[in-house]
């Protein structure tokens, strides 16, 4: 909580630095982001929260609730067993390259966005992207040859 009002009150005061070259959201997500960045740096750690972990109130892991549920039991398994592959894969990466792969795959952004975001250039994204998708294949190739 304290975090979020820290992440507000920085955004109220440059907002005059806002130019519109980009989205705001975008501009706003790099606030964020480096607000998030200082708050670790500044708790000697850098955690980031297991796909697999359960959240306050939820007696369900993130993974589970994200997954649309399917109708067979048998299914069921399967697709739990894929999401903990995937999930192991992406925690697996880098730290940058689990960054780009996660912006680009789950939240949309274009490349250009994410550069803007980390602060580096949109080669170097497309860069993280290539890394994270030919490791992420390489630790999940073989679902490809069992026709999952």
């Amino acid at each position: 909580e304290e975090l979020y009002q820290d992440v507000w009150a920085k955004v109220i005061e440059r907002s005059d630095d806002f130019r519109g070259d980009s989205k705001f959201s975008t501009w706003m997500y790099a606030i964020a982001r480096n607000r998030c960045i200082d708050y670790s740096r500044r708790m000697k750690f850098r955690a980031h929260r297991s796909l697999d972990s359960v959240r306050p109130g939820s007696s369900q892991p993130v993974v589970e609730r994200v997954a649309r549920p399917q109708p067979s039991t048998d299914d069921l398994a399967t697709a739990a067993t894929l999401r903990q592959r995937i999930a192991w894969a992406v925690e697996e990466l880098p730290v940058d390259q689990r960054e780009v792969f996660l912006l680009r795959q789950v939240q949309g952004l274009t490349f250009r966005e994410i550069a803007d975001i980390v602060c580096a250039p949109v080669n170097t994204v497309k860069s993280r992207m290539r890394y994270a998708l030919e490791r992420l294949q390489g630790e999940l190739g073989d679902l490809r040859e069992h026709g999952q």
